[in-house]
């Protein structure tokens, strides 16, 4: 089975020659080559961002080799345009993304098939069933915690990406914290991460990339075993046995009948659509993967950069301690009521205006699109910037300073603070984001006394498909406390 690089070529919107001039000679473009951009959008992705905006303004181009000309739109207007679009009017098969995480998966449908496709896989990770994971998030962060030793360093990335890896092992896949399966996810998620396959992705391509892989995914499990090497050839090997597994953990599913299980994979493989057929099971893979390699690193990476902004300010994070005492007085009743401390998210907040893991979004318009000054022709490659929108000086009060405060009682308009991104191409794993967050921060700050870290700047460096803070953050545990009491509530 093929279909990848074939589900929708033929309606991909092409800017005509003329229109491409138009665009050059419209907005100011970077000014170098196509391969020292890549290397530097890469390599310094904050300050290629910032250097380019204060040069050029809150729209400018810029080109990655085999990719086409993007037009960056930082300025909130023109992205509050972009996300009133209807999903026919965008084109987001060629996402610039390399990691082949299912061509079937919500991240490159379009259209009618993307609208289908979020109303089946929606209700697993929103409303009470994403309630009932409040319990598992604590309790995992806890176990994790409990492994570490006074005295010694942990990683902060690193030990947050367990933790998260594990939530998502157990709430979507229903997976054991130390199952195989588990491990063959962490070592698959880490090798999209290699240096050298992201070198030869730029190369080539990341959507040339992306389907490359995911071709040789399915030609291994088609049963081809081809001994000559390529690049990401472990990758693909790896993926094949998760897929595998995944359809056998889906049939097995389906044919003892259980709906007792509360896991998203569970869920989906009794999903019925409109018709009362059951979800194809590749659509199913295509949306767990999806699930659990964006969804784990997302917040694991969010998390550390918040971690890192709380250990550089030891005043915030001795208010961030005193918020959880009050709120809990020692016994944690219900772990989501995390999310109702005020001062803790809005640091959470704050941390993602000014360090998002994503910075902007790739999308094709199929039609004319009106700004409000002029009109982009069909075709054009544009990128709403929300790292340039949550900075932007006419729209934020001393937009480089980090001022959680800011959040407290203020809720910004969409269109200005948008880091899950906006319309109906939203991320489908925000609620479940702003549960597990503040639910892991408050584990560990309740428990771990942490060495202050210098205040200082801390750059981004990608990671898989996100960026994260440079180095991991490493830190020193001086104190580990017992666990807050935590009662479960009582099923009604």
């Amino acid at each position: 089975m093929d279909y990848i690089g074939v589900l929708r070529l033929s309606q991909r919107p092409v800017l005509s020659p003329s229109d491409a001039d138009w665009l050059t000679q419209t907005f100011p473009c970077v000014q170098s080559r196509p391969a020292v951009q890549a290397m530097h959008f890469s390599a310094e992705h904050y300050k290629f961002l910032t250097e380019n905006f204060n040069r050029y303004g809150d729209r400018f181009t810029f080109r990655i080799p085999r990719l086409p000309q993007r037009l960056i739109l930082g300025n909130p207007e023109d992205i509050k345009v972009v996300s009133a679009l209807k999903g026919d009017d965008l084109f987001s098969g060629d996402a610039g993304i390399m990691a082949n995480l299912g061509e079937r998966s919500v991240m490159f449908l379009d259209g009618a098939p993307h609208r289908r496709a979020r109303a089946l896989v929606a209700p697993p990770i929103n409303g009470k069933t994403l309630d009932s994971y409040a319990e598992t998030m604590l309790e995992i962060t806890h176990d994790v915690i409990d492994s570490w030793q006074p005295g010694t360093q942990v990683c902060v990335q690193s030990a947050l990406t367990t933790i998260t890896l594990r939530i998502i092992g157990r709430c979507v896949l229903g997976f054991d914290d130390h199952s195989e399966a588990l491990e063959r996810v962490d070592t698959w998620l880490t090798s999209l991460s290699n240096k050298r396959l992201q070198m030869v992705g730029f190369m080539v391509g990341f959507n040339n990339m992306r389907r490359f892989l995911e071709r040789k995914t399915f030609a291994r499990l088609a049963g081809d075993h081809s001994v000559m090497p390529y690049p990401g050839m472990s990758s693909t090997a790896m993926k094949a046995d998760i897929v595998r597994g995944l359809q056998a953990d889906i049939e097995q599913c389906r044919q003892s009948g259980d709906q007792s299980r509360t896991d998203v994979l569970s869920l989906l493989a009794h999903t019925r659509d409109d018709n009362g057929n059951l979800m194809d099971v590749q659509d199913i893979i295509d949306q767990l993967i999806l699930f659990f390699s964006a969804g784990h690193e997302t917040t694991a990476k969010s998390s550390a950069w918040a971690l890192n902004d709380i250990l550089q300010r030891p005043d915030l994070m001795h208010a961030i301690q005193s918020e959880i005492h009050q709120q809990f007085d020692g016994v944690i009743d219900d772990p989501r009521q995390c999310m109702a401390m005020p001062l803790l998210n809005s640091v959470i907040k704050e941390s993602m205006r000014l360090s998002p893991v994503t910075t902007m979004l790739q999308r094709e318009i199929t039609r004319p699109v009106q700004l409000y000054d002029l009109e982009l022709p069909t075709g054009t490659t544009i990128a709403p910037c929300n790292f340039i929108a949550q900075r932007h000086p006419d729209y934020w009060l001393e937009p480089l300073t980090f001022m959680p405060e800011r959040f407290i009682d203020f809720k910004p308009a969409n269109e200005v603070y948008c880091p899950f991104g906006l319309g109906g191409r939203k991320c489908l794993g925000v609620s479940m984001a702003y549960l597990e967050m503040p639910i892991i921060l408050t584990a560990l700050l309740s428990r771990v006394e942490f060495d202050p870290l210098p205040l200082q700047y801390t750059a981004p460096e990608f990671g898989g498909i996100t960026l994260a803070p440079e180095g991991g953050v490493t830190v020193n545990v001086r104190k580990i406390r017992p666990r807050i009491e935590h009662r479960v509530a009582a099923a009604v």
